[in-house]
This record gives structure tokens, C-alpha cells and sequence, in this order.
């Protein structure tokens, strides 16, 4: 039984979006939808939520919409609280895949059968060499 700060159409509009990211999980097969959703950026914006109420939730004081269930129903799904450190490591995981393959990971810019790891290769190579220079 929902907590009586949740009105009928909360409960509606969170089976939706359930239904909805459970259509997403069994297409990608992940809970990682991106914040720029073309498909359903309704749910793009409702994960987005989710992680936000998921801190005020953690943070003592706060009025949260989620419930204990929620964040159990959240997580039996593999729903990733934080989708940056998730997309950090997916990403970490694809360079150690290019590292077996080529016996190094020095991707190249123009690498074409993942331009993504590339840019993100790119990318950790200029913040380490910020880091080192103490920016």
C-alpha cells in the first residue's frame, strides 16, 4: 500500500514507466537509458528522476517518492543509482576487450568498429595529462 503523499495517478504513472523501462531492459539489456531518449523521453526524464529522488531518499530529512519497494523493484531490474561511474566501467571493459584483442590500448581517433571508445579513450587521456599538470 502506497504511502498516503502518493495520489492514484502516481502509482499509474510509475507502473508505466515500469512497464516501460522493463520494455527497455529486455531490448538493450540494460536499465541505462540514455538522457536524451528519442523513443520515450518520457522515461528518459523518469530514470533521471529516479536517480535524484534515489539521493533526497539517502539524504536524512528528505521527502522522497520512493519506497523501500520501489528501490527493491528498481534494483531487481539491475537499475545502475549511479549511470556514471556504470558508463565509466562499461566503458573500461571495452577498452580491456580492445587490449585482448590488439595486445594494446592505443586506440586510435578514427577507430571505426567502436568510435565511442575511441572519444572516450581521448577523453581519459586528456584528464589524466590535466592531472598531471595539477588543472
Amino acid at each position: 500500500v502506497p504511502p498516503p503523499r502518493f495520489r492514484k495517478t502516481d502509482d499509474e504513472r510509475w507502473s508505466a514507466r515500469i512497464a516501460d523501462l522493463r520494455a527497455f531492459l529486455s531490448e538493450y539489456g540494460h536499465c541505462l537509458v540514455p538522457n536524451d531518449y528519442p523513443p520515450n523521453p518520457q522515461l528518459a526524464g523518469w530514470v533521471k528522476r529516479q536517480r535524484w529522488q534515489h539521493k533526497l531518499y539517502l539524504t536524512d530529512g528528505k521527502t522522497s517518492t520512493l519506497t523501500e519497494g520501489r528501490i527493491r523493484q528498481l534494483e531487481g531490474m539491475g537499475f545502475v543509482w549511479d549511470s556514471h561511474t556504470a558508463s565509466w566501467e562499461e566503458k573500461l571493459r571495452e577498452l580491456d576487450e580492445y587490449r585482448a584483442r590488439y595486445g594494446h590500448c592505443c586506440v586510435p581517433t578514427s577507430y571505426r568498429a567502436n568510435p565511442r571508445l575511441a572519444g572516450w579513450v581521448k577523453c581519459q587521456r586528456r584528464q589524466y595529462k590535466l592531472f598531471k599538470e595539477g588543472k
